[in-house]
């Protein structure tokens, strides 16, 4: 479904009526914004495969600290792969900075840490031991799409979702029933969403590590 038609799936569920742009009206408007609350909720949910993104770092002699462009703060790190395949460790950048104070050597990089956010927005990383030379590294992990905002756009990860959860939202803003069907609507929202993770992971069953407990 499109940014438009998943409003007016919600817009029907309420019994109000369509619209033919998410702009016609105020209340259109307001379950616009709902909707792009609940595709934040569904994305943040679960490490979903549309999501998957990658980027690449490229470093230089003697710096240590990069933002990773364009990412944004809510990527989702995953590993971070030299040209020759080499990993790096993940470590907390706390030991990334006492390593760096008790032996500053320029030499291959062995660990990488988060160090904050630039001025654009965009995720930081540190690494340690800083580099002597050129590297290239190309970083995996999961990066949120933008805010839907035009009535063709479309989401990436599944919009029934988008819709149910904007729909537990939109009764629980009007307040009906004391809140009892925004608690109904919210616990199927739930249930869809744990057989939909549910069915990805099967998709991609090397990736789950179980553990015995």
């Amino acid at each position: 479904m499109t940014y438009l038609e998943i409003v007016n799936d919600v817009l029907k569920r309420l019994r109000e009526s369509m619209v033919t742009s998410v702009a016609d009206t105020e209340y259109s408007q307001m379950i616009g914004t709902l909707v792009n609350d609940a595709k934040r909720d569904v994305e943040n949910a679960h490490t979903w495969a549309a999501l998957r993104y990658n980027t690449l770092l490229v470093t230089a002699a003697g710096t240590q600290e990069y933002s990773l462009t364009s990412v944004g703060q809510r990527f989702v790190y995953d590993f971070m792969v030299d040209s020759s395949g080499l990993e790096l460790n993940k470590a907390p950048i706390n030991y990334v900075e006492y390593q760096t104070i008790i032996n500053s050597d320029n030499r291959l990089p062995n660990y990488v840490a988060f160090s904050g956010v630039d001025a654009s927005g965009d995720l930081k990383v540190k690494l340690f031991p800083i580099p002597d030379a050129i590297y290239t590294y190309t970083v995996f992990g999961y990066k949120p799409t933008a805010v839907l905002s035009a009535n063709t756009d479309t989401p990436v990860v599944p919009d029934y979702l988008i819709a149910m959860n904007a729909y537990a939202r939109a009764i629980a803003e009007r307040g009906e029933d004391s809140g009892n069907l925004s608690s109904e609507a919210y616990q199927l929202y739930q249930k869809a969403l744990g057989e939909a993770i549910a069915i990805e992971r099967n998709r991609h069953e090397e990736q789950v590590n179980w553990e015995a407990v």
